[in-house]
């Protein structure tokens, strides 16, 4: 829970700082490219949890890895490290995006139907 209330704080801020740069979408692009990296390597995962890894080693390794990342993007991997909470960076992306899409609007919906949906009833679900 605590985790996840410092995730949150620090996607705001993320979020405020790109905002006033009009750069909010790329930096979500960061961080959804953030959250599937992560997803999809245990080992990355691991790497960033580690209390044995020193933060500057993840801090260099993170730079690296999103080297084509935006400023504001580049910035929150510094204040990870300097506040050694680097294991939040997943959380962080993840709440970034849920504040982005907020921000503009967008919604998740799950829609299920006891039929296939047909392409006419797709775009009518996507209309709404």
């Amino acid at each position: 829970m605590a985790g996840t209330r410092a995730a949150i704080r620090y996607a705001k801020a993320i979020l405020d700082v790109a905002k006033d740069n009009n750069n909010a979408a790329a930096v979500n692009a960061d961080m959804s490219s953030i959250v599937n990296a992560i997803k999809g390597s245990a080992e990355l995962k691991e790497f960033l949890h580690s209390p044995v890894v020193k933060g500057e080693i993840k801090f260099s390794s993170v730079t690296e890895i999103f080297a084509s990342a935006q400023k504001e993007t580049k910035s929150l991997f510094q204040l990870l490290l300097v506040n050694k909470r680097f294991e939040l960076l997943q959380d962080v992306a993840i709440q970034y995006n849920a504040l982005h899409d907020e921000l503009n609007g967008i919604e998740t919906a799950v829609v299920t139907t006891a039929f296939p949906i047909t392409t006419e009833l797709e775009t009518k679900v996507l209309a709404k």
